[in-house]
């Protein structure tokens, strides 16, 4: 017998297996996403058409995720623009194209 063929078949099929139940949660996992999100898009499209959004809260998470937010996305988008100014300038001078980065960072940052 040849006990070589036999362990790796079965190693073989354990990996297969492996992956495929991985890919298996993920899927699953995904499609409660997808759900929950859903589910939170009706209730919150219920409560908008009955009238019964509490102003104050809404003021406040609006004032939290909007205004209160802009400090840290726009230290990110920053430093997000001097990291492609640094990975693209130096062989954009190489190229005889160092006028513009500037224009590039300007429209990777939009």
């Amino acid at each position: 017998m040849n006990y070589v063929k036999i362990i790796t078949n079965r190693y073989k099929n354990l990996l297969v297996d492996k992956a495929f139940m991985t890919l298996y949660y993920q899927f699953i996992e995904m499609l409660e996403t997808v759900g929950s999100m859903l589910l939170n898009l009706f209730y919150s499209l219920r409560c908008l058409v009955m009238g019964e959004l509490d102003r104050a809260k809404f003021l406040e998470q609006a004032s939290r995720f909007g205004v209160d937010s802009l400090p840290i996305s726009l230290l990110m988008v920053s430093i997000t623009g001097m990291i492609i100014a640094i990975q693209v300038s130096l062989e954009m001078v190489k190229q005889g194209a160092g006028d513009y980065v500037g224009m590039l960072v300007a429209l990777s940052i939009i």
